[in-house]
């Protein structure tokens, strides 16, 4: 925020992997061939091309058409949500985005037809588990929960996940001060406010209740035992 020293952490805590989705009952030679024009796209520059156009602060002006799209392979129902920018959005009364330009790219190579429709993210979800969809994207992150209900397709982007803290602070440093206010804490509750008293008083307590639970049943089982065994006829009547 404007006013605000944030500096972000160089150093990734997290790798993120985003995928296409392909619905449940989907083409499976089109989910191959997806994943080999992935594979072809990262061999010779396309995703990085992309990514220098749509990853950046100033908004790309030249965006894909899909009406022409030849269609003799068929037609895909490809759902996004157009809130997702910069992997998909409207611009100018169309679809536009890194996600949408990948899937043309991907219709024009192979003689698809695209058929986008914008759906919001559940509605993405719920589409693919039922199969409404041949594919979905919207910069959906890879999961392992997700991968348990539905199939993604090959990695297309990655993007590492960082901390953004306020002040100047490198990696080691950020580190060095969470744990400098956690020994501080730790010092302050247990040792200065002597809290460390009430632990040991309730782990007393416990343990001062669990002896007396303990003796007493033993005693209780014990007496019920000998009474068992007595010769008296009306002791007997009653501990049977």
């Amino acid at each position: 925020r404007e006013g605000q020293n944030i500096q972000r952490i160089d150093e990734a805590i997290a790798v993120s992997e985003f995928g296409m989705l392909f619905g449940k009952g989907s083409d499976p030679q089109m989910q191959e061939n997806f994943n080999k024009f992935l594979a072809d796209s990262t061999e010779n520059g396309t995703l990085e091309r992309l990514e220098e156009k749509w990853f950046v602060l100033d908004e790309p002006t030249e965006v894909l058409g899909y009406d022409e799209l030849s269609g003799e392979t068929g037609t895909l129902l490809f759902a996004i949500e157009s809130t997702q920018k910069p992997f998909s959005y409207i611009k100018n009364g169309s679809f536009a985005g890194f996600d949408v330009e990948l899937m043309i790219l991907f219709a024009q190579e192979y003689g698809y037809r695209l058929n986008i429709e914008d759906v919001s993210f559940g509605g993405i979800l719920n589409g693919i588990e039922q199969g409404r969809y041949d594919i979905a994207g919207s910069g959906v992150t890879i999961t392992e929960e997700r991968k348990e209900s539905m199939d993604f397709s090959a990695p297309y982007h990655t993007e590492d996940l960082v901390l953004v803290v306020k002040g100047n602070a490198s990696g080691t440093e950020f580190s060095d001060n969470i744990f400098h206010s956690l020994r501080n804490s730790f010092e302050k509750t247990f040792i200065r406010e002597a809290r460390w008293k009430l632990l040991a008083e309730g782990v007393a307590i416990t343990l001062l209740i669990s002896f007396c639970a303990t003796l007493g049943g033993t005693i209780f089982g014990f007496v019920l035992y000998m009474l068992s065994r007595s010769t008296w006829k009306m002791v007997s009547k009653i501990t049977k």
